[in-house]
């Protein structure tokens, strides 16, 4: 019986002491979770990698109401202007920023030009603005000047969108639009949609068989198409600034407005705001003047988490002087030279130019 007690007793000592070990270590362990363990801040580093907010930046290149003025003139007594030079400052803002820039026109190519554009009615400046790289042109209303058989022609040599959606012209079977509606360009990530709205003088004998659609109708409905398959929507428009102040308090989904006819130098954008200040949505309005003047300059930078959609964070706007301090391009300077040459000969009017 006392052996019996002997065990018994020496059972529950150890029990006792199998207890108080449990408890030791269990402290132990609580102290040590306090701290964050060498595994654990591995994997929340790599959480935070996989969350890390990726970056992109989009440059847009713009010009307005050229006018066919190719070679500088002089304003003030100072040269300015000229395509060779405003090619020199594009391929250097391209250099800088390579497979993120587009460049675009909006509106009055040729037309009230020098004696090139004369000349070969339009076609030595789309030639031009293949060899620059245009990505797309809205039509201008100086566009329809010679003609739609020479306003075709033209718009076969591009090489870039011509965009001019809401123009119609009347036929036998019933109206078709003298140019595209829109079109999407891929910059790296990102997808810009370009839409277009241009103008007529519907007293102008050249406009007689064209008719100017509805405006706001036509984009909203433009809208819709690009707004779910682009980051970003731009409207090219030769409407005046007057008007694209209008368009802008009006279409929803617009993030850029890039105007002419009015040719109104912007040396800052015209800011709209919209929604209420939680979800608030801007819109910017730019022009850059006229006759090669200045070069509209629009930086875009973009952000994302993961696989959501980009979002645009920053937007600057600015115009450069397109001056005597600015290099020319030689390639293009070259190629409006002989341009110049022929144009003082005493030829026949180049095949497919209309005389």
């Amino acid at each position: 019986m006392k052996t019996w007690r002997r065990i018994t007793g020496l059972w529950g000592l150890l029990a006792v002491l199998v207890l108080v070990l449990v408890w030791a270590l269990s402290l132990q362990a609580g102290d040590a979770g306090s701290q964050a363990s060498p595994q654990t801040v591995q994997l929340e580093q790599r959480e935070q990698q996989a969350k890390q907010v990726q970056r992109e930046h989009l440059v847009i290149l713009h010009v307005n109401d050229t006018h066919g003025h190719l070679a500088p003139h002089k304003v003030k007594g100072r040269s300015v202007g000229g395509i060779a030079r405003a090619a020199g400052l594009v391929k250097q803002i391209r250099s800088k920023n390579p497979g993120r820039v587009l460049l675009v026109h909006a509106g009055d190519v040729f037309s009230r030009g020098d004696a090139v554009t004369n000349r070969y009615r339009g076609q030595a400046n789309i030639d031009l603005m293949n060899r620059m790289g245009y990505d797309a042109m809205v039509l201008g209303n100086a566009e329809y000047y010679w003609g739609l058989e020479n306003l075709r022609r033209r718009m076969a040599e591009a090489r870039f969108a011509v965009l001019a959606g809401n123009i119609f012209e009347l036929k036998k079977e019933g109206q078709k639009a003298v140019g595209q509606s829109f079109v999407v360009k891929k910059v790296g990530p990102l997808r810009v949609g370009l839409m277009g709205l241009s103008l007529i003088r519907p007293k102008h004998p050249a406009s007689q068989n064209l008719r100017t659609g509805d405006n706001l109708k036509l984009a909203k409905k433009w809208l819709g198409e690009l707004q779910p398959k682009t980051d970003l929507v731009v409207l090219l428009s030769h409407q005046g600034l007057p008007a694209d102040t209008m368009l802008g308090g009006t279409l929803n989904g617009v993030d850029i407005i890039i105007g002419g006819h009015s040719h109104t130098v912007l040396k800052e954008p015209v800011i709209i705001k919209k929604g209420a200040k939680s979800a608030e949505r801007k819109v910017y309005i730019v022009q850059a003047g006229e006759y090669y003047e200045y070069l509209g300059r629009i930086d875009l930078d973009f952000s994302r988490e993961d696989d959501g959609g980009w979002k645009l964070t920053r937007v600057r706007c600015r115009v450069i002087p397109i001056n005597e301090r600015i290099e020319a391009d030689s390639k293009i300077a070259e190629q409006l030279e002989e341009y110049q040459r022929k144009s003082k000969q005493v030829q026949p009017v180049a095949a497919g130019v209309s005389p």
